[in-house]
């Protein structure tokens, strides 16, 4: 049920930054990879920057920390523990240590 509240949430995000415009990118997000669920070691990051920009560093994996801050003040809006359900293929949201 959470992780389908967080999809949804993620979408209607989708649809306020297509409706604030075409071109305008809102949100800046930064998925962080770690090597297993304790998130002490990380492995990777994946940037999406206020420019439309991606920086990819390290190494994928199952296990990540997503943040999304809102670009017109910096204001973070999400910061969610996740792992990877190869059942659901989807990711989904799991107590932050």
């Amino acid at each position: 049920m959470k992780a389908r509240l967080f999809r949804l949430f993620l979408f209607g995000l989708a649809i306020m930054a297509i409706a604030g415009g075409a071109y305008a990118f809102q949100f800046q997000e930064d998925f962080a990879y770690y090597s297993n669920t304790n998130f002490t070691t990380q492995i990777g990051d994946q940037f999406f920057d206020c420019d439309g920009l991606e920086t990819d560093t390290g190494s994928f994996s199952s296990y990540r920390i997503t943040n999304l801050w809102r670009c017109s003040d910096g204001k973070l809006l999400i910061h969610d523990c996740q792992e990877y359900d190869y059942g659901t293929q989807s990711w989904i949201s799991v107590a932050c240590p």
